[in-house]
């Protein structure tokens, strides 16, 4: 019994580390009524600068179209040797976060995109084409 509540309390330990770069599931009941199609997908190094410090990270940069706009989102790209965000071309479900801001543009307009492996991916609207 003892070994058991041990083994028990190690696995609940370890379980933030073993989900760690997942992205959070889909709830139940979460309506996601878009179709975002991503046609193409660039990996690339994004930094940011903080106390003299620059904190460098992969981004995901996908050129995407939802109802015949086109968009360049941007959102983290995670990669180990445990989890790989599972992106590739085609349709997702999606549903947007945050509304267009109120300049009528979409910049930084926030989509959650429903991925294979049934976890949630967030990304911002950061480009626009024609």
């Amino acid at each position: 019994m003892k070994r058991s509540i041990e083994v028990s309390l190690i696995l609940l330990c370890l379980s933030p580390l073993l989900a760690a770069g997942q992205g959070p599931k889909v709830k139940r009941g979460t309506d996601y009524p878009l179709t975002v199609h991503i046609g193409s997908i660039h990996i690339r190094s994004h930094c940011t600068e903080v106390l003299f410090k620059a904190y460098c990270a992969d981004m995901a940069y996908l050129d995407v179209s939802v109802d015949g706009h086109k968009f360049e989102l941007m959102g983290d790209w995670n990669s180990s040797d445990e989890y790989q965000t599972p992106l590739t071309p085609g349709d997702y479900r999606a549903r947007i976060l945050e509304p267009k801001p109120s300049t009528g543009a979409p910049f930084r307009q926030k989509y959650e995109l429903v991925l294979s492996d049934q976890t949630t991916w967030r990304a911002t609207v950061t480009g626009l084409s024609e």
